[in-house]
């Protein structure tokens, strides 16, 4: 069957992934355990590695890979919990929607003109671990990264445009963008990482750039803008 776009959406009750069932349009999740939390590595674990002959996916090891332009969604109320990657391509897009805790180290990168999007928080389970890698065009970040238990760091590339609001990590914080990088929120904290913007920069509020971690590592690291700072915010 061809499958148009992966979109799983988890109630409250229902919310780990087991395994995958094919129908037209659509990729239902299968005998979902009740648990309060989704996995993107519970595809890999219901049905081992997944290979769709009509290139739909791949998932193997807890990563996911769609092809042909296919959109990746998921949405829960409940702690979305990523296990590994996520790649699509040919303009395919990634949202996730619910609260997002890394458990390793995670990139979603898309290609062609896929956006990313991530609408609500995210964090590590365990603190100064995990890096989190991003790649796409037009990449928007709405909630707070970090503000409850810090991953290690966040690495963001858009040849498009790049929004983030309030970002912690104990390490390294970069944002590379092509048209220009969004600054929102109040607060952008590193325990001696490099804070980093390439291109263009807009403030969304005025805000505090720390690499001390407010004093917890007293040198520090350095704070690097490559281009121009606007919008009326200090």
């Amino acid at each position: 069957t061809t499958v148009c776009n992966l979109i799983f959406t988890l109630p409250t009750t229902t919310a780990i992934l087991s395994g995958v069932s094919f129908v037209t349009n659509t990729v239902n999740v299968a005998s979902p355990s009740g648990a309060v939390s989704a996995s993107i590595s519970g595809i890999a674990t219901g049905r081992g590695s997944v290979v769709d002959t009509g290139l739909l996916f791949t998932a193997s090891g807890g990563n996911l890979t769609l092809t042909s332009a296919k959109n990746f969604a998921l949405i829960a109320a409940n702690t979305l919990t990523l296990n590994g990657n996520i790649t699509t391509s040919g303009g395919g897009t990634i949202t996730l929607a619910g609260p997002v805790t890394l458990s390793t180290g995670s990139t979603l990168s898309t290609t062609a003109a896929g956006a990313i999007t991530i609408s609500s928080t995210l964090n590590s389970n365990v603190a100064g671990s995990n890096a989190l890698v991003l790649s796409g065009t037009n990449i928007s970040i709405t909630g707070a990264i970090g503000g409850t238990t810090k991953p290690l760091s966040v690495s963001v590339t858009g040849t498009g445009t790049i929004g983030v609001v309030n970002v912690g990590t104990t390490g390294a914080q970069s944002y590379n963008a092509t048209t220009s990088t969004t600054l929102s929120g109040t607060s952008y904290v590193t325990s001696g990482g490099t804070f980093g913007v390439t291109g263009a920069a807009l403030l969304g509020a005025n805000l505090t750039i720390d690499t001390t971690n407010a004093g917890g590592t007293a040198a520090g690291a350095n704070i690097s803008f490559s281009s121009t700072i606007n919008n009326a915010q200090t």
